[in-house]
């Protein structure tokens, strides 16, 4: 019997066949093709991105959706890596002893096995060798793969703890908060559309009006993505019919766009909790100012700050090579520390850090 549940802190829907445990080959295909479902043989499930489409078909053929929040578990991941890379090594160390001996044996003219006397025996002796050292060198490579496997599961873990990535998956080009402005915005036009085509009154278009209304509306007649204006020309619709189904289809858009739009809000205010948890980034304490100065990846010290943005700021650079300066943006989550103005101009004078820098300027020196 199969399980379907939808996990919160990953955004992402499992699917778990259980005893069964396979798919025909044509309905893993469609799933992989065109809902992105993928395998994974650790869990024994499919995984997928959560889109209304996605947890349209998984009800559908596989019944409810549980939710079962459980956030991820690096540690027991890291340890399964670890554990892999172990046995590897030991493998590794294995073949490696067997091939040394079998190596001084054949070298002191000792036959591997008895009979093998002749010069065929001899050639069966060095291709043990060779095969061994093979295996020895395989299971040495797999070793160091699961060990940067292990390396990667922990670099992850800390990262999606951290404040910035955590600011960037809530604000980011390609953020939460961008989703929803977009799903917005579609709402709107198909909206729109709607009071064109006057949705809810007694109104018949003549050919000529539905024609010039469809040669703007780029909505569907069919499923082969025929337009309703080319359904009109070619006379497959009456100026009705193609009304009524310009109605359908942005009503059926505006019903998935408030789909995406609840899920994007359930994942915001999750993610802003989360925000909350860690902390936060440093402009939530001290904010950015011209004439200021930050810490970042432009430079390894105090940068001048020309320019504050909602959620990017602008210093000078030059590549480090002494050429001409020039405006770089750097975004609000990636900068480490800040000075106020009057601070970087204290800083300018005497040197002097605030309070809360000056510990760590003194512990860096130690070390």
């Amino acid at each position: 019997m199969s399980k379907a549940t939808y996990n919160l802190c990953d955004d992402s829907l499992h699917l778990d066949l259980n005893a069964t445990g396979k798919l025909p080959k044509e309905q893993w295909y469609h799933m992989q093709q065109t809902y992105r479902f993928r395998w994974f043989p650790g869990s024994k499930q499919f995984v997928a991105k959560w889109s209304p489409a996605a947890e349209d078909y998984i009800t559908e053929h596989f019944g409810e959706i549980e939710e079962e929040n459980q956030a991820d578990d690096p540690e027991s991941r890291v340890n399964r890596y670890l554990g892999y890379s172990t046995n590897a090594a030991r493998r590794s160390e294995r073949d490696r002893e067997y091939a040394d001996s079998v190596s001084e044996r054949f070298a002191g003219g000792q036959p591997i096995l008895v009979g093998h006397h002749s010069e065929r025996g001899a050639r069966r002796d060095a291709k043990r060798i060779e095969n061994a050292m093979r295996s020895s060198i395989a299971e040495a490579e797999k070793a160091a793969y699961w060990r940067s496997r292990a390396d990667g599961a922990i670099s992850r873990a800390m990262q999606k703890e951290n404040p910035g990535v955590i600011y960037r998956r809530i604000h980011g080009p390609e953020g939460i908060e961008k989703h929803i402005r977009t799903q917005q915005r579609d709402q709107a036009k198909a909206q729109e559309w709607l009071k064109v085509w006057k949705d809810g009154e007694d109104y018949h278009p003549t050919m000529e009006q539905a024609t010039a209304i469809a040669n703007y509306d780029y909505s569907y007649w069919d499923s082969d993505h025929t337009t309703i204006w080319s359904a009109l020309r070619d006379g497959k619709c009456t100026p009705d019919e193609a009304r009524a189904k310009a109605i359908e289809n942005h009503n059926q858009s505006i019903e998935r766009q408030q789909r995406w739009l609840d899920h994007y809000q359930m994942l915001l205010d999750y993610n802003q909790a989360l925000y909350v948890a860690s902390g936060g980034i440093i402009s939530d304490e001290i904010k950015p100012e011209v004439g200021g100065a930050i810490r970042c990846w432009v430079h390894r010290g105090w940068t001048e700050i020309v320019k504050v943005n909602t959620k990017t700021v602008a210093v000078m650079d030059n590549w480090g090579n002494g050429g001409r300066d020039f405006q770089r943006k750097v975004e609000i989550s990636d900068i480490k520390a800040i000075l106020t103005k009057a601070e970087f101009e204290q800083f300018k004078a005497d040197g002097t850090l605030p309070d809360r820098y000056q510990k760590k300027v003194e512990d860096g020196a130690q070390k």
